[in-house]
């Protein structure tokens, strides 16, 4: 600042409107100014080892700030494929973790990406990939087969379907089997009829990656907790899609919410609806109790695991110390040993032979004795 104000008395009156109107460079551009040349000088230093032996993939590898080896050919490739096919100036971070666990050759890839960037275009293939990159070890046939089974179980418009694999792209690596089972089961755990099932699927597509089991103990717990009122069971019965949606991408604040309610008796007329779409920072201004009973509700959880790990740390000491002793009780008895002419043999004398039906009689005590008792 001191600087300008020289050189603005040192300027003519004639040039000083000139030298008024620049401005200092910002803290902005002066971020933007050192990242690019901190890029710049990453790209210009970074090792190019594996192009320079030799590069026979049909794209060219543009130098950037990579995560990439420069070694490693596979790699570069890849990256390659994502700056010229879908625009990306780079291998994306997730992607970059998932190669290891891409088994695929690097021809099947480029084709996959290819392919799917003509069909569905370059920023929904790339937002596709970035969420999912395990369609990387797909082809192209397996992709849209079943992205177009998911398309006919819904009964989409194919500018629909678009919508619920950006939603949920993991359907793409999903077996259709496990997919059309999975939505057939909601129909059996879910308050709701067919028609609503598809809306639920549709608003909530993310229900598909979830065991069936695991949804059907979310909505038990709801409906236990709803059928404490009668307001709650009546809402319950009439849920929309959309709320059951909004219940499962947030169930377990959810029923905190229902479960604090009903343990303290407050709002006796309030509706499921009302409670699920509060915020959690306004439900607790609105309920003044909801926290600490969080607090103390963590710390029964915390002393009823207590409880059950020392009980079972008693199981385990009990279980050992009877082995022990079986061991000392087995150890002290004395061995019975056969001698030459065959006569079995307990402590240096000869026992008596047994009569010919002694294994029958001492299976039939066995068997008669009580189940406790038997392995005594």
């Amino acid at each position: 600042m001191h600087t300008r104000l020289q050189l603005q008395a040192s300027c003519s009156p004639r040039c000083a409107p000139l030298v008024r109107c620049q401005r200092a460079p910002s803290r902005v551009s002066l971020r933007c100014l050192a990242t690019a040349s901190i890029e710049a000088d990453l790209s210009s230093h970074q090792p190019q080892s594996a192009i320079a032996n030799g590069w026979d993939y049909k794209y060219p590898h543009i130098p950037c700030a990579s995560l990439c080896a420069p070694d490693d050919t596979r790699y570069l490739k890849v990256e390659a494929l994502f700056q010229n096919v879908l625009g990306y100036p780079r291998l994306p971070s997730r992607v970059h973790q998932f190669m290891p666990r891409i088994s695929t050759d690097i021809s099947t890839i480029t084709r996959t990406v290819e392919n799917l960037s003509k069909r569905y275009g370059q920023e929904l293939v790339l937002y596709y990939l970035r969420r999912s990159p395990n369609m990387l070890s797909c082809d192209y046939e397996t992709l849209v087969a079943r992205a177009e089974h998911v398309r006919s179980m819904l009964d989409l418009r194919p500018t629909e379907v678009l919508a619920v694999l950006r939603k949920n792209p993991n359907l793409f690596i999903m077996e259709s089997s496990v997919v059309r089972t999975r939505f057939t089961s909601l129909h059996k755990v879910m308050p709701l009829n067919h028609d609503n099932v598809r809306k639920l699927v549709v608003k909530f597509p993310l229900i598909l990656n979830y065991q069936t089991t695991s949804i059907e103990h979310l909505m038990d717990s709801l409906r236990q907790l709803s059928y404490t009122r009668v307001q709650w069971q009546q809402d319950f019965d009439a849920m929309s899609p959309s709320l059951i949606a909004f219940y499962l991408r947030d169930a377990r604040d959810l029923l905190l919410r229902l479960e604090y309610l009903v343990a303290t008796g407050e709002n006796p007329h309030i509706d499921i609806k009302t409670v699920f779409k509060v915020s959690n920072n306004l439900f607790a201004k609105k309920h003044r109790n909801f926290r600490p009973w969080l607090h103390m509700r963590e710390q029964r959880r915390q002393q009823q695991l207590l409880r059950q790990q020392g009980q079972q740390a008693q199981q385990e000491q009990a279980r050992a110390l009877a082995a022990g002793l079986s061991m000392q009780m087995f150890a002290a008895m004395p061995m019975i040993s056969i001698a030459p002419d065959g006569t079995p043999v307990l402590g240096g004398l000869p026992l008596p032979p047994a009569p010919p039906s002694f294994a029958a009689d001492i299976q039939a005590a066995i068997a008669a004795m009580p189940s406790a008792e038997r392995y005594q």
